[in-house]
C-alpha cells in the first residue's frame, strides 16, 4: 500500500529517534513514531503509517488500557514491532513503530516484539518522557489518581514485607520493590543534606549487598 500523500515532514528530532534505532536493533531500517490518535509525528515511507493506524485501531488500542508490544509481517522479509509509550492508568502518549529485515519470520511475533522492546528501552525511555512533557498538564483528578495508584502500591508491599519490621529490614525491602517496579537492575538509595560521610547499599535484583556505591556524601549547598 502506498504512503500517504500527506504524510508530514520529519523534523530533526525523529531523525534522531530513528538513527538510535537503528543503532540499537540489527535489521532496522523503518521507523514510525504515531501520537495518542496514530497521526504520524515522523514516519519513514516504508513504515506505511496509514495502514498502522488502521492496524491499531482494529486491534483496539484506542481508549484507556495496558497493552503490550506487537509485531506483525510487513512482505516477505520484513516484520513491524509497534511499541506502546502510556502512562501507568494505561493513557496513551503514542506508538513507536519499527520495521526489521529478518532472515527468518519469528516463531512468536509477541515475544520477538516484546525483545525489540527491551532492545530499544533507552530510547523508548527518552522518546516516554519527550510525549509526556508535551501534553497538556494533568487535571487534579488526574494526579489525585496517580498519587492514589502509588499509594495503594506503598501500602501493599509495607503489607507484605516479612520478617523482622525494623528500620533498615523495611528499606531493603522498599528499595528491592522499587528496584522491581522500575524494572531496574540496580536501585541506590542516598541520604541528602547530611553534614556526615555517609557510605550507601546498593540492591541488584540478586540480594542486597554492602558494596560502597557512593562514599562520603556531604552536604552541598548554594
Amino acid at each position: 500500500m502506498p504512503a500517504p500523500a500527506n504524510q508530514p515532514e520529519n523534523d530533526e528530532l525523529f531523525e534522531s529517534y530513528a538513527q538510535l534505532a537503528q543503532s540499537l536493533l540489527g535489521g532496522a531500517d523503518g521507523v514510525c513514531l504515531l501520537d495518542r490518535g496514530f497521526q504520524a509525528r515522523g514516519a519513514h515511507p516504508a513504515t506505511r503509517p496509514g495502514s498502522i493506524a488502521k492496524w491499531l485501531r482494529a486491534l483496539g488500542w484506542e481508549g484507556k488500557q495496558l497493552r503490550e508490544p506487537i509485531a506483525t509481517a510487513m512482505g516477505t522479509h520484513h516484520w513491524l514491532s509497534a511499541v506502546p509509550l502510556q502512562q501507568s492508568d494505561g493513557q496513551l502518549l503514542g506508538v513507536f513503530c519499527v520495521r526489521q529485515r529478518l532472515a527468518e519470520a519469528p516463531s512468536q511475533p509477541a515475544r520477538h516484539a516484546a525483545a525489540v522492546a527491551r532492545q530499544l528501552k533507552p530510547l523508548l525511555d527518552c522518546i516516554h518522557r519527550d510525549l509526556a512533557a508535551s501534553q497538556p498538564k494533568t487535571s487534579v483528578e488526574q494526579s489525585l489518581t496517580e498519587q492514589t495508584a502509588e499509594l495503594e502500591w506503598l501500602f501493599q508491599i509495607t503489607n507484605q514485607i516479612d520478617g523482622p519490621k525494623d528500620d533498615r529490614h523495611l528499606l531493603e525491602e522498599l528499595l528491592r520493590a522499587a528496584a522491581e517496579r522500575l524494572d531496574s537492575a540496580y536501585a541506590v538509595m542516598t541520604a541528602a543534606r547530611t553534614a556526615t560521610p555517609i557510605r550507601m547499599r546498593g540492591f541488584d535484583r540478586v540480594g542486597f549487598h554492602a558494596w560502597p556505591v557512593a562514599a562520603d556524601l556531604y552536604d552541598y549547598r548554594l
